[in-house]
C-alpha cells in the first residue's frame, strides 16, 4: 500500500542540508526532527511539547526537575547512607557517601520521562547505559529511591536493556558485549518519541523534496492516518499495551507492520479479559491501555482507534476530563 503525507507549502531550496546521520536497522537513514520544521512548523513546534517528544532528553540543568540546592538536593537512605545531586561546570552527578565519605558517584547522561508524573536517569559506561540510584517524583517534588534499587546498600549497576528504551526513544543501534550485555551506540541514537517514531525514517523524504519543492504530495513518508485500524493501533500497542517480550529485535518494528511479527502476542493482556495469569486486565507498572481500550464499549461498538480521542501533535496534558 502506497502511503504518502500532504507537504504544506514551504521553500525547501533554502534550508540546510543536514540530515542526522543515523541509520535504521532497515537501511533508512532518519532525517532528525529539526528538519521537519522546514515544512511543518506548526506541528513540529506543537509536538516539541509533548510528554511523548519530551520522554527522554540529555540531562542538563533545564532538563532536569529535581532540585540541586543545598539541603534538597540530597536524598538519604538510612543513617549512614546518602545520595548527593551535585551539579558544576562540566554537568550532573548523583554520587554516593557512607558515613560522609563518597564510595562512588556517575554523571547524569540522560533524563528518562517528561517530568509530568516523574523522571529518572541514565548514565554511560563504555557503550552501555545503566540507571542512575536516585529518580525524582514530581507529585511531591521530591528525589526518591528509583524503582527496585536497595535502601540499604550504594548501587549504580542498573544495566538498561533496549526493550525499555524502544519505549522511550525514537532509536537505539544495539550490538552486544563480549559478555551478552546489550550495548549501544551513542552516535546512532535518536531521543525522545520524535516524529520519525510515527512517520518512519525520513531522509528520503526530506532530500526529495528539497530536491523537488514544487512537489506537494509527500513522497517516501508514511502518513499513520492512512493506515488500517489494527496498523494504527499496533503503533500504540507496541509500547501502550504492558510488558511483551521480544521475537525480533527491539527497535526493528516500523509503524505499518504488523506488531505480533516482532513480540509475542499477549492475548489476555490485550483483551484485558483477565485469565489465569493476567486478572485485572494484565496491568503491570507500565499500564495496559491498549487492553483496557479493546474492552471498552465504545471500542466495540465503533471504529475508533487512540487518536480517535488523542492528538499526538498536541499537548494534552490536563486537556481531557
Amino acid at each position: 500500500m502506497a502511503l504518502v503525507l500532504l507537504v504544506s507549502t514551504c521553500d525547501l531550496r533554502k534550508s540546510e542540508n543536514k540530515l542526522s546521520g543515523v541509520v535504521h536497522f532497515s537501511g533508512r537513514e532518519f532525517a532528525g526532527s529539526e528538519t521537519c520544521v522546514e515544512c511543518h512548523r506548526s506541528i513540529a513546534d506543537s509536538h516539541s511539547q509533548t510528554p511523548h517528544f519530551l520522554t527522554s532528553r540529555l540531562a542538563d540543568a533545564e532538563s532536569v526537575k529535581g532540585s540541586f540546592e543545598p539541603g534538597e538536593n540530597i536524598f538519604q537512605l538510612d543513617d549512614r547512607l546518602r545520595i548527593v545531586m551535585e551539579k558544576d561546570s562540566t554537568g550532573l552527578f548523583q554520587r554516593g557517601f557512607v558515613d560522609g565519605f563518597e564510595v562512588d558517584g556517575k554523571p547524569m547522561h540522560i533524563a528518562i520521562g517528561s517530568g509530568r508524573k516523574g523522571q529518572s536517569y541514565l548514565y554511560w559506561e563504555s557503550n552501555s547505559l545503566f540507571q542512575l540510584p536516585v529518580s525524582y517524583y514530581t507529585p511531591l517534588d521530591i528525589w526518591c529511591n528509583s524503582p527496585g534499587y536497595p535502601t540499604d546498600q550504594i548501587l549504580f549497576n542498573r544495566d538498561i536493556t533496549a526493550r525499555c528504551l524502544e519505549c522511550h526513544s525514537t532509536y537505539f543501534k544495539i550490538t552486544k558485549s563480549a559478555g551478552g550485555l546489550e550495548t549501544f551506540d551513542p552516535d546512532q541514537a535518536m531521543l525522545g518519541i520524535d516524529c520519525e517514531r510515527c512517520h518512519g525514517p525520513a531522509a528520503g523524504h526530506v532530500i526529495f523534496h528539497r530536491d523537488n519543492p514544487e512537489e506537494r504530495k509527500g513522497k517516501h513518508i508514511i502518513n499513520p492516518a492512512q493506515l488500517s485500524r489494527e496498523q494504527k493501533l499496533d503503533n500504540c500497542a507496541l509500547c501502550h499495551s504492558g510488558i511483551r517480550d521480544n521475537l525480533l529485535p527491539s527497535f526493528s518494528y516500523v509503524v505499518g507492520e504488523n506488531l505480533n511479527d516482532y513480540f509475542f502476542p499477549d492475548r489476555d493482556a490485550d483483551n484485558a479479559s483477565g485469565g489465569p495469569t493476567h486478572q485485572q486486565a494484565g496491568l503491570d507498572v507500565h499500564g495496559n491501555q491498549y487492553g483496557l481500550l479493546r474492552a471498552s464499549k465504545c471500542f466495540r461498538m465503533s471504529s475508533m482507534d487512540c487518536s480517535s480521542c488523542h492528538n499526538e501533535h498536541a499537548m494534552e496534558t490536563n486537556a481531557l476530563g
